[in-house]
């Protein structure tokens, strides 16, 4: 992802800003992750012209590779995924923090089954 220099720098700005509330940082393991469907962001940071994100590399599969669901249970576990997404975009959102480009490539399911947002 390429960026001029004066957008990435706005970017960083942010991304400083928003690492707040979603950093698990090394140095400080009081940090505590706000909701468990998002994505923890380890380092916003700017090497040379570029801005960056570290974070875990996630097990699992987007939304969007999920099949339809064809039973009642199966529309009932989706319909409780979603719950777990607006749940924690309702965190994000309540922090003053907007996703921007929520989509189903922007979800991760976990090995487990839990939903993940990532992306912001």
């Amino acid at each position: 992802m390429a960026y001029k220099t004066t957008i990435g720098l706005e970017v960083h700005a942010e991304l400083k800003t928003q690492t707040k509330m979603f950093c698990r940082c090394k140095n400080d393991p009081d940090e505590t992750q706000p909701n468990k469907n998002i994505c923890p962001v380890y380092e916003a940071d700017i090497e040379g012209d570029t801005p960056y994100l570290a974070m875990p590399y996630i097990e699992g599969r987007v939304l969007s590779a999920l099949p339809i669901p064809k039973t009642r249970a199966a529309v009932t576990d989706i319909l409780r995924l979603f719950e777990k997404i607006a749940r924690a975009l309702h965190v994000a959102h309540e922090a003053g923090i907007i996703h921007r480009d929520i989509k189903s490539a922007n979800v991760m399911i976990r090995s487990d089954g839990e939903p993940l947002v990532m992306d912001f």
